[in-house]
């Protein structure tokens, strides 16, 4: 597939155009485009480029004074999907988002995200996720496509090695590395 995102932000301008398959692992820097790229992807913001791939941010967003349930009902009737929360033990149904740790939210956002047949745009999907949940996601990110992931985390990368590599600085492609899993 081709990744195509032109955008401008302030001082920053994101310019990518790189042919790549349908597992990609986007590394690079603080502020290289990476958040930018996935976004453009994913039609949050106008870059010449996205479409109907699902966002998934580094940190939870979810209203705190909302039940997990009624969080997920909201979701499922937005995304038309049913959620299967026993892809990351959501079993705490009851409680208000606001009370739960960033990784019990992080896994309602995953479980959601995992529950739709939607293209994943991840970013830093292993962030506030202990050792056994990053294993389940790792599970997870590599029986699907097409997906999308960014990350800092080196353990994540060696992991997606086989993945088609992007390599952003400056809000530019410095490497490209196509390993045709998943093309």
């Amino acid at each position: 597939m081709r990744l195509v995102a032109k955008k401008r932000l302030a001082a920053f301008q994101l310019d990518v155009d790189v042919e790549v398959g349908n597992k990609i692992l986007v590394i690079g820097p603080n502020g290289s485009g990476k958040s930018t790229l996935l976004k453009c992807v994913a039609g949050l913001w106008r870059c010449g480029a996205g479409g109907r791939w699902l966002y998934v941010p580094p940190e939870p967003q979810a209203p705190k004074r909302m039940k997990v349930r009624d969080y997920i009902k909201l979701l499922e009737d937005a995304l038309r999907v049913k959620v299967r929360t026993d892809l990351f033990g959501v079993d705490y149904l009851e409680r208000k988002m606001g009370e739960l740790s960033s990784g019990m939210a992080k896994r309602v956002m995953l479980a959601v995200a995992f529950s739709t047949d939607m293209p994943l745009a991840l970013d830093e999907p292993t962030a506030f996720l202990d050792a056994a949940w990053r294993r389940r996601l790792l599970e997870l990110v590599d029986s699907r496509e097409p997906v999308i992931v960014a990350t800092h985390d080196a353990e994540l990368i060696e992991a997606l090695s086989r993945w088609d590599l992007l390599e952003l600085a400056g809000g530019r492609p410095i490497k490209v590395r196509r390993s045709h899993v998943g093309s």
